[in-house]
């Protein structure tokens, strides 16, 4: 593959994958949770503590489909260098 021959390694290749896609699943969270916290201020202060614990579920939710399509995303480009 085109990749190893400019001698692209797999740690290299990896920690790519990992910041684009780190920024590709949690920028848009992040961009979100901010509006959402403006969005439940103006609601009112009792519904913080909702909207905190949906977050957190999400967010947790967000991490584990990120490992696994990271995962998977590695495993495929990695197939494609061998």
């Amino acid at each position: 593959m085109g990749l190893k021959k400019i001698g692209v390694t797999k740690q290299e290749l990896n920690k790519t994958i990992s910041f684009q896609s780190f920024i590709m699943f949690f920028l848009p969270v992040a961009i979100a949770t901010l509006h959402a916290i403006f969005a439940v201020k103006a609601v009112g202060i009792l519904h913080m503590k909702y909207f905190m614990f949906i977050e957190a579920i999400y967010i947790a939710l967000q991490a584990v489909f990120y490992l696994f399509t990271k995962w998977m995303y590695v495993k495929q480009i990695n197939s494609w260098i061998e």
